[in-house]
């Protein structure tokens, strides 16, 4: 027995990334912190097999898209990125 399923839903997530500062700007500390959060859609697609077993396996991809843009300001230009995610698992459930 197979089946093929399907999902979505949201997520509040916080991100935090770490940047090199500009040679202009490296004082005490060469690094700054960026934190991002806000609400991420998720969708994803995945199919299960051999469940009628006590061992089954599936195979799912997931894509998140933020609805939110990661904001930095570096010395006198800000930079909006929008950075999106995608998982993919295999496993076993038992």
């Amino acid at each position: 027995m197979s089946s093929l399923y399907v999902g979505g839903g949201a997520t509040f997530t916080m991100s935090f990334y770490r940047v090199i500062r500009s040679r202009e700007r490296r004082d005490a500390q060469a690094r700054d912190t960026i934190t991002a959060t806000g609400l991420e859609l998720d969708a994803l697609v995945g199919y299960e097999f051999m469940r009628a077993s006590a061992v089954y396996f599936f195979v799912q991809g997931e894509l998140r898209a933020p609805t939110y843009l990661v904001k930095f300001e570096s010395g006198n230009s800000l930079k909006n990125s929008y950075v999106p995610g995608f998982g993919a698992e295999i496993g076993m459930v038992f």
